[in-house]
């Protein structure tokens, strides 16, 4: 389907292919670069409550620029940014100790930001984040689940009340933040085999026992029991970034 069409979205790379396919594409009108996933039309809810993610503006999310129907499909455009997802780059090993609160705050702050439009992510997980140029996370496929429907299957990136088949409220993208963290600290999700953090010199005992004390809250299996809003668990994140924000550059 490369060279193909979809509406008025030229198809030019394919990305990922499944249930869903995500495609590099570019919009004819316009000329620009952008992400276009597309779903059977039997899996589409709700197209106006995904349409609620429009319009938000944040440096840490890929926004969501349109959502309709064409060729017997459902298809979602966001912004393009060049980079590679997080679940590549942790193909590679986990992060420094010290750069994990910097990440987990940027995606914490994008979903924060989304909580407050009364939005929920609820499929968080390592290959829905893009680690852009400049030490920039972008948070993808904000509005999908309202989109697709909530999923619910074994992943170990959907929270427990998720795997019970519940749909879940803020603290479910909390939980997925803390299971972010997990990954950057070890490179593995929730709940794998061997959790242990990464041996660093030069970061003080006291932040790891900081990212330990943040993993054993926010990975609480009961809701109730992990912060209630995102924006608590940010702060807590931001006082642990340290530096790590200040080398960041100013997304392009």
């Amino acid at each position: 389907m490369i060279g193909g069409a979809l509406s008025h979205y030229e198809l030019l790379e394919t990305l990922a292919e499944g249930t869903d396919s995500v495609w590099q594409a570019r919009d004819t009108r316009s000329g620009r670069l952008v992400r276009l996933r597309t779903f059977p039309r039997g899996a589409a809810t709700d197209l106006a409550a995904a349409g609620v993610a429009r319009g938000l503006v944040h440096p840490n999310l890929s926004a969501l620029e349109e959502v309709g129907e064409a060729g017997g499909l459902v298809f979602a455009a966001w912004s393009w940014s060049a980079g590679e997802t997080l679940a590549e780059r942790l193909a590679r090993g986990p992060f420094h100790l010290e750069d994990v609160a910097d990440l987990a705050a940027q995606v914490a702050s994008a979903l924060a930001a989304a909580h407050l439009r009364g939005l929920l992510h609820r499929r968080l997980e390592p290959a829905s984040v893009l680690l852009a140029e400049g030490g920039w996370a972008k948070v993808l496929d904000l509005g999908l689940a309202d989109l697709a429907g909530a999923e619910v299957n074994g992943s170990p990136w959907r929270a427990p009340e998720q795997r019970r088949g519940e749909p879940g409220d803020a603290r479910t993208d909390v939980w997925a933040v803390g299971a972010l963290l997990h990954a950057l600290l070890t490179g593995l999700p929730p709940g794998a085999e061997g959790f242990a953090l990464p041996a660093a010199a030069e970061a003080p005992q006291s932040l790891a026992d900081e990212l330990r004390r943040l993993l054993a809250k926010t990975l609480q299996p009961v809701p109730a029991d992990r912060p209630a809003e995102m924006a608590d668990f940010l702060l807590e994140l931001q006082a642990l970034a340290g530096t790590g924000a200040l080398r960041r550059r100013s997304p392009a």
